[in-house]
């Protein structure tokens, strides 16, 4: 209900106390930015790291704006580039794998996507059944179907249907589901599927990439994979991580560095994060509860982790 500029300002705050109570988080925000940008000064990188939070914090609060705002006020804020061609393929009756990357802009950009085409959105259920059930009611609000991602013959079902799945291939799903392939020049174990799935479904791969810009617009971009499937699972990630990589580069502090990206390293490396010292029973968190030890709990509402 609160205007743009005053909800952003709220998510500002927001991101600013996260940076100071989460440690963990800024700690694998540090590592992730010093590992893809190195380049960047060390004052650069914290700079940036703390606008990583920021942006985390904006994105929460347009979480709840995705799922509850009306479309007659959010329809004038997106310009969405790329959407004819998949138009035109799904007008020919072909399904299309729309692949997703997790920006913090993640729910809301694809609410935008919704407001111009319909579509179903995979997710992976969240160890804890409140969350999960906040974020199932929050998207099934506006997308057809809902699917968790585990159930893969849904998911080839609808693409057969011809219908426009949502799905996330930008994240470490350990290595017997990934093949390594470059992201940012790193070996990174990347899911090795997406060629699969899209072969089964007889569909077409789209990208889609959304970006907040400072004047309180924002833009989706949607653009064709050129060759996936194709050779091997290897030249299908390293062509995905590119375009990732792409996205990402257009806007650093948006995209969601909190987890642990390459936390499956190739055979002979080792992992590039410290572990992580689990709570004693009794202070905070139950032991065995599922979001507590795992470094890559969820963090987020438009996480697919």
């Amino acid at each position: 209900m609160l205007p743009g500029l005053l909800q952003r300002a709220l998510g500002r705050v927001l991101g600013a106390a996260l940076y100071l109570l989460l440690p963990w988080r800024r700690k694998i925000v540090g590592i992730n930015l010093r590992l893809c940008f190195p380049e960047l000064s060390r004052r650069a990188r914290e700079w940036l790291r703390f606008r990583v939070f920021l942006a985390y914090g904006i994105g929460l609060v347009e979480s709840a704006r995705a799922w509850w705002d009306r479309d007659a006020r959010l329809r004038p804020l997106v310009a969405v580039e790329g959407l004819e061609p998949l138009r035109r393929t799904t007008a020919s009756g072909r399904g299309v794998l729309l692949l997703g990357c997790h920006f913090t802009t993640l729910d809301l950009g694809g609410r935008f996507f919704a407001l111009h085409h319909p579509m179903d959105v995979s997710y992976r259920l969240q160890n804890h059944p409140l969350l999960d059930e906040l974020i199932r009611s929050g998207r099934s609000r506006h997308y057809a179907q809902v699917i968790e991602r585990s159930r893969t013959r849904q998911l080839v079902k609808r693409l057969r249907e011809g219908r426009v799945v949502w799905y996330a291939a930008d994240q470490d799903f350990g290595p017997e589901h990934s093949v390594f392939a470059p992201f940012f020049a790193i070996p990174c174990a990347t899911l090795a599927g997406v060629g699969r799935l899209a072969r089964a479904g007889q569909a077409e791969i789209f990208m889609m990439s959304h970006q907040r810009l400072a004047n309180g617009r924002y833009r989706l971009r949607i653009a064709r994979v050129e060759g996936v499937p194709g050779e091997s699972e290897v030249a299908d990630a390293t062509c995905l991580n590119a375009m990732v990589e792409a996205a990402v580069r257009h806007c650093p502090e948006q995209y969601l560095w909190f987890h642990r990206r390459f936390k499956t390293p190739p055979p002979g490396r080792l992992r590039p994060y410290p572990p992580r010292r689990r709570r004693r029973a009794g202070r905070g968190v139950r032991p065995g509860s599922g979001s507590a030890g795992s470094a890559d709990a969820p963090v987020a509402p438009g996480s697919s982790r």
